[in-house]
């Protein structure tokens, strides 16, 4: 099997299954959150990809969310939903959906799973809309 950053290479996108790329640091966060995001959404196509090739993944594939640290959504790129975690080591997330930025703090794991549903909930509305 064909793997790259020790992962499984992503066969075709399915257009029903929301892409899912993992871009923060440290690396035991990032490793983390991409194990617990499959195991409890095993729906969602998830990828972990080291921050620094996080511009060159942007442009092969189309994610439906980023969950990154201390990147800033690339200009002209359609990414439905962009997280930035713990920017500038704040306990805080800057979350932009659809262009709108908002901002939480203390994010958590219910919260990071409850961006995640919306995502894959808008996702379904695009593939029936």
């Amino acid at each position: 099997m064909a793997t790259r950053h020790g992962q499984p290479l992503p066969r075709n996108r399915d257009a029903h299954r929301p892409l899912v790329l993992v871009a923060n640091e440290p690396l035991s966060y990032r490793e983390t959150l991409s194990a617990t995001l499959r195991a409890l959404r095993p729906e969602a196509e998830v990828l972990a990809v080291e921050p620094r090739l996080l511009g060159p993944e942007l442009e092969g594939r189309r994610p439906d969310l980023v969950f990154c640290s201390d990147h800033t959504l690339p200009a002209g790129k359609q990414i439905p939903v962009w997280v930035d975690l713990y920017p500038n080591g704040e306990d805080l997330a800057v979350i932009i959906v659809q262009g709108q930025r908002s901002t939480v703090r203390g994010i958590g794991l219910d919260g990071l799973l409850s961006i995640l549903d919306q995502a894959m909930k808008s996702d379904e509305s695009a593939i029936r809309g």
